[in-house]
């Protein structure tokens, strides 16, 4: 009984989010037939295509058997394709860049996304990939990972990771920047051995083989924070309920440069450099080329439904697809950025079923969530109003994120910036809902 009570109210909640959604949708400007979403449509399971073609497609155009139609088979289109500018090529989104990136570690910072936070929220638009994970019933917390960390705007707010963050870290060689880590999981320890770092003797403290801003002089102290323009929300001023928000810092470029080359950085000090191959964990088409979606489900209104299978409550997020992004909602509204007002949006969407539970936490912080990353496990890509299903698979939590189709063949995405979200796999067909 307390099941389908929770499934009912789970259905109600699906429709509410469309119903709000729809109307942000409308208010932003598109008035088109478009606007109005159709009642959701489950995944299909039979879906198998992935190819790619030179050139550009219609965003509306409906392939089957991996033929697109007109081309007799042949997917090779004699439309000339936008070559971005740059010599070289940015590992995390397949676009040509003019910042080399062949023997630089790209950095993967965790970002504050409760409630509270949201006032200030800003610089996540600045990600290449962008990872999301509950932390608790109800709270997910990203982990946002940049090639190109030299010129940033200002990142707000970073928080803690989990070991679950050092996994995902791992599937790019990224230097992990956060505000400290879980205690209940003996985050320290793991983090030791799978990025370096250890209690030093002679210095009397310990180094991390990641940024922890709690311990870096740019960061975590005064004195650095007024330098680098990290404090700038020590005081809590945007929340009177809360006086201390030293574990919400700010990420700047400077702050973040500094630590990296500063030889008496716990970072440094731990053996760590910035220095080192990205790891290939996605794979793009080639630069100025369309990829097509052969075979799959229409798919330009997606709900996310993030909840741990032990507990109750979750997290609701949608997107909505125009011109050929999907555009971010959350509570709601428009996930917009708090400085510039730009909404967050994203070439590819990519869903990942896996183990997310309730494990125990502190006595001021009980209920958390405990997210899988090794294993394997099945999910969905959506790109351009198009869904197709995956399998994802990660051997160690060192190892690399591998994405196949579900015939075994290696999954490659359109150029440009990917979200990627965690969710439990208790049940598929709840957790995703798209049309």
């Amino acid at each position: 009984m307390k099941k389908e009570i929770r499934r009912i109210a789970l259905v109600f909640a699906v429709i509410f989010v469309f119903m709000a959604t729809s109307f942000c949708f409308v208010s932003c400007g598109d008035t088109g037939e478009n606007s109005t979403p159709k009642s959701p449509v489950l995944p299909s399971l039979t879906t198998t295509g992935d190819t790619t073609t030179s050139g550009t497609t219609s965003a509306n155009t409906t392939t089957t058997n991996n033929v697109v139609p007109g081309t007799s088979g042949n997917t090779t289109s004699t439309t000339t394709p936008v070559i971005p500018s740059g010599s070289f090529i940015n590992p995390l989104t397949g676009l040509k860049t003019t910042y080399d990136a062949s023997s630089k570690r790209p950095v993967a910072i965790v970002v504050d996304n409760i409630n509270l936070a949201l006032t200030h929220q800003t610089g996540l638009n600045q990600a290449d990939i962008l990872y999301e994970t509950l932390v608790a019933p109800g709270i997910t917390r990203f982990l946002m990972v940049v090639s190109n960390y030299t010129n940033l705007a200002d990142i707000c707010n970073v928080r803690s990771a989990r070991i679950f963050h050092i996994d995902i870290a791992a599937n790019h060689n990224a230097i992990l920047v956060c505000h400290g880590g879980s205690t209940y999981e003996a985050f320290a320890t793991v983090a030791s051995m799978r990025l370096g770092g250890s209690w030093n003797e002679e210095l009397g403290k310990n180094t991390y083989g990641y940024i922890n801003t709690k311990d870096e002089y740019a960061f975590g102290t005064q004195e650095g924070g007024l330098k680098y323009g990290t404090i700038k929300y020590y005081t809590g001023a945007y929340n009177s309920g809360r006086v201390d928000l030293k574990y919400d810092t700010l990420i700047t470029s400077r702050a973040l440069l500094a630590t990296l080359s500063s030889n008496t950085s716990r970072f440094r000090l731990s053996g760590n450099s910035a220095d080192g191959l990205t790891k290939q964990s996605l794979k793009f088409v080639a630069a100025g080329t369309e990829k097509v979606m052969a075979g799959a489900s229409t798919a330009t209104n997606v709900i996310l439904n993030f909840t741990m299978d032990n507990f109750e409550g979750g997290k609701n997020v949608s997107y909505m697809l125009k011109d050929g992004k999907y555009y971010r909602y959350q509570n709601g509204v428009a996930h917009k950025d708090a400085v510039t007002g730009e909404q967050l949006c994203f070439t590819n969407l990519i869903t990942l079923f896996t183990d997310v539970s309730r494990v125990q936490g502190t006595i001021e912080d009980p209920n958390v969530a405990s997210v899988k990353t090794t294993g394997s496990g099945s999910g969905y890509y959506f790109h351009n109003g198009k869904c197709i299903q995956i399998n994802w698979s990660k051997l160690t939590g060192d190892s690399a994120l591998v994405l196949t189709t579900v015939t075994g063949a290696e999954l490659t995405l359109a150029t440009g910036n990917t979200y990627i979200a965690y969710l439990d796999n208790t049940n598929t067909s709840s957790a995703v809902i798209y049309n």
